[in-house]
């Protein structure tokens, strides 16, 4: 590092110091607000969660075949089932064992943003020492603290969660990492240990979920520009990233092609595109000629029932329920393929789904963006002061039109949420004088405070939930399992169901298989279409339907809501309203 990088990047120890009781406030409530949604959410696990946990103890069962996985990432698998196999808790407290998980997962992201932190302060000190010779000011540290550790719980706690069980808190922890390593490469203090940490970390990331890899280049071509050295010196600072890259993605990469005859980096991109825009946003758990190319599946199910239509999944791939256990398996043989008409409807969605994320879920920080720059200068002279952070606005806008022409979920934009509204706030340039500086700290503990009053409902949420905090066994999913024992059902067995399937964590309870289904976006009984068809006009089950579903092997049929009329006909209770099974004869 020369004189001059020295000495515009000063030693933050001393302001550190000064500092640790704002930051230990802020890890202290994150940590609170962690458990707590965390022990909510112990007694279930999502559709998500599910196939992570039955893929995890896949790999640590050494069952490759079935492990190597095209549409769910590994990583998080292999943390959920290396945490099973060694606690190894009793079934029903299988979710709470997970969700500790979640929360011990959440509690290193807080050090890879501490990490990140630290690392803007040197960015953002580095750009004080610059503006102090025009006589402008930035944000101060503890400002930039507060308002750090504000947009880092926004969007952890409310746009991700750790109540759900998804790789996203995970990627976080990857991506302030990697954000947080290419700062001190734009400040000059890389070493050969910096550029391979870089391209491990990207390589852990893609390993977490596949939309990082294409995500990964974008991160590699900010470094490029980054480097503070001739074309040639910086090549072997880039082959250094690259190869840690390739090193800890390809092993994957490799095995995931192999298994699918085909050079891949994981399908869920793929599969998205081919529903979201040329299926028009239906997403079926089976592929029967929805997409208009006219191609056929190489998996296919088979339809036993055509009205209402009732699908079985046979016994092709293992898990609770084998269409969500692998759906790059049941799609395979999809081409997407550019749709015009398709592709305006996604990107119309995508821009309303962004406006609402914005305008109707972070309507602080555009106040206090506007409060500020209002005061800062003219509007073009604002533009330029922004666009000088390219490194944190390059990443989160790539990220922004990736998912804008697939499906925008605000899980999946939150860290880059955080890095648009840092480089927003780091254009912020005002004229240095004591009543400015007060200004920039009254700004930043405003946002934090309407941010509190905004999502303060969701805190009484919580209190209430924990005031009414039961056990385990008294969980809904948990009582479906033991309604299912009562009704003769034995570990192993198969059944079906009508009505929405994915959420079975309660047949995992109850040790058995789902395989066949009616389908439906919703769980109630009369939500499945043509429904009324499988039924007599006094309510009973047809005797081809019966025979249909007795075929697949189901010993049993699950729904939720069975109409009165229909539930009397040899439904019975699975003593927690509205479950209901209808046991099929041996």
């Amino acid at each position: 590092m020369t004189a001059d990088q020295s000495s515009s990047t000063p030693n933050h120890s001393a302001d550190d110091s000064k500092n640790i009781a704002l930051r230990a406030f802020f890890w202290t409530i994150a940590l609170l607000l962690g458990a707590t949604q965390a022990w909510i959410a112990r007694l279930t696990i999502a559709e998500d969660g599910l196939s992570y946990i039955e893929i995890g103890e896949a790999y640590f069962r050494g069952d490759w075949k079935h492990a190597i996985n095209g549409y769910w990432s590994p990583f998080y698998s292999w943390i959920l089932g290396f945490s099973l196999r060694v606690v190894h808790p009793p079934r029903i407290l299988e979710s709470t064992t997970v969700h500790i998980v979640n929360f011990l997962i959440f509690a290193v992201s807080i050090l890879a943003f501490e990490y990140f932190l630290r690392q803007l302060l040197r960015y953002k000190n580095a750009l004080s020492i610059r503006l102090r010779r025009e006589k402008l000011i930035t944000l101060s540290d503890r400002a930039w603290i507060v308002l750090g550790y504000g947009l880092f719980l926004y969007s952890s706690l409310n746009l991700i969660t750790v109540a759900v069980e998804s790789p996203d808190i995970l990627l976080s922890i990857f991506l302030y990492l990697a954000v947080g390593i290419l700062i001190r490469i734009h400040l000059g203090l890389a070493s050969r240990v910096t550029f391979v940490s870089l391209g491990s970390v990207l390589g852990l990331g893609y390993l977490t979920k596949s939309a990082l890899f294409p995500l990964s280049f974008v991160l590699l071509a900010v470094c490029f520009f980054l480097i503070r050295k001739p074309l040639a010196a910086a090549i072997p600072s880039m082959a250094l990233t690259l190869a840690a890259f390739v090193i800890v993605a390809s092993p994957f990469i490799v095995e995931l092609s192999v298994s699918k005859g085909r050079p891949t980096f994981g399908d869920a991109g793929k599969l998205a595109y081919a529903w979201y825009t040329n299926g028009d946003g239906k997403v079926d758990a089976v592929w029967h000629m929805e997409f208009p190319d006219d191609r056929r599946p190489e998996h296919p199910t088979k339809k036993i029932f055509n009205s209402p239509a009732i699908y079985a999944y046979g016994s092709d791939l293992p898990g609770t329920y084998p269409p969500y256990y692998d759906p790059s398996y049941w799609h395979s043989g999809v081409v997407p393929h550019f749709d015009l008409s398709g592709q305006e409807s996604v990107v119309k969605r995508s821009i309303r789904q962004y406006l609402e994320l914005f305008f109707e879920g972070m309507p602080f920080f555009i106040f206090g963006a506007l409060v500020l720059y209002f005061t800062s200068g003219n509007l073009r002279q604002v533009l330029l002061q922004i666009s000088e952070h390219w490194l944190f606005l390059v990443p989160a806008i790539a990220a922004f039109a990736m998912y804008g022409l697939v499906r925008v979920s605000s899980r999946y934009v939150a860290v880059f949420l955080v890095l648009f509204w840092i480089g927003i706030f780091l254009g912020v340039r005002l004229p240095d004088s004591k009543q400015f500086r007060r200004l920039m700290d009254v700004v930043a503990v405003s946002m934090i405070l309407m941010v509190t009053i905004q999502y303060s409902s969701n805190a009484y949420s919580m209190v209430r939930a924990l005031r009414n905090d039961y056990g385990a066994e008294q969980s809904w999913q948990w009582k479906m399992a033991e309604g299912l024992r009562r009704a003769g059902l034995q570990p192993g067995d198969k059944v079906a169901v009508v009505g929405y399937a994915p959420s079975a964590y309660w047949a995992r309870l109850a040790n058995v298989q789902i395989v066949a289904e009616a389908l439906s976006e919703r769980r109630e009984f009369l939500s499945v279409t043509d429904v009324d068809k499988m039924l007599t006009a006094e309510g009973s089950l047809k005797p081809d339907v019966i025979k249909a579903f007795i075929d697949t092997g189901a010993r049993a049929i699950v729904a939720n809501n069975v109409p009165s009329n229909v539930s009397r006909n040899g439904w019975q209770d699975l003593g927690i309203a509205p479950w209901f099974v209808y046991p099929l004869p041996r």
